[in-house]
């Protein structure tokens, strides 16, 4: 029961995040929307089609879930299961959750490349290249928002250990009488 624990609390924090994301795209996908019918007002243009807001909408869910489902949520759960076994400190994840989000994306980037289009797959750095650019850093807001506060818990946690016992083992012990 101890175990399950942290794995519940891991995929609440990730389902949190993953529903924060979504909302968020909404909100931003609305003012956008707002902001583009009110352009094409006052250019005298025409409004577009009445799809053109609730598809975005499913466009946004469509993505968060991919995103976060394919590739930050495995790549998270990654870092903790393999910090959780080497008893890594959390930022000592960091590396081991880009390494398996790199793994992850370049997967699913060839499988959509492959089954998906009629192109050819590009060179290993374009695409290293726009992992870089349009992946790694909503990754690494996505870990800071899911797993740093806990981390930055533990260093501070780890530190006040470190000191009580070293003050504990500098500090002389009053002698029985």
């Amino acid at each position: 029961m101890k175990a399950l624990i942290p794995i519940g609390t891991f995929a609440l924090r990730q389902g949190l995040a993953l529903a924060a994301a979504v909302l968020a795209g909404w909100i931003l996908w609305t003012l956008i929307y707002l902001l583009l019918i009110a352009l094409a007002v006052l250019l005298n243009e025409p409004l577009g089609g009445p799809a053109s807001w609730p598809m975005g909408m499913i466009l946004v869910v469509v993505v968060g879930m991919v995103l976060g489902l394919g590739i930050f949520v495995p790549a998270c759960g990654i870092g903790r299961l393999l910090g959780a076994i080497l008893r890594l400190p959390r930022f000592a994840e960091i590396p081991i959750v880009f390494l398996g989000d790199l793994v992850l994306s370049c997967t699913l980037y060839g499988l959509h490349i492959r089954h998906l289009t009629t192109h050819s797959m590009p060179k290993m750095g374009t695409v290293i290249w726009n992992y870089g650019i349009f992946i790694a850093g909503p990754l690494g807001a996505w870990w800071w928002l899911t797993e740093g506060p806990w981390a930055i818990l533990e260093g501070v946690r780890g530190l006040l250990d470190r000191r009580r016992k070293a003050t504990a083992t500098t500090t002389p012990q009053s002698a029985p009488h």
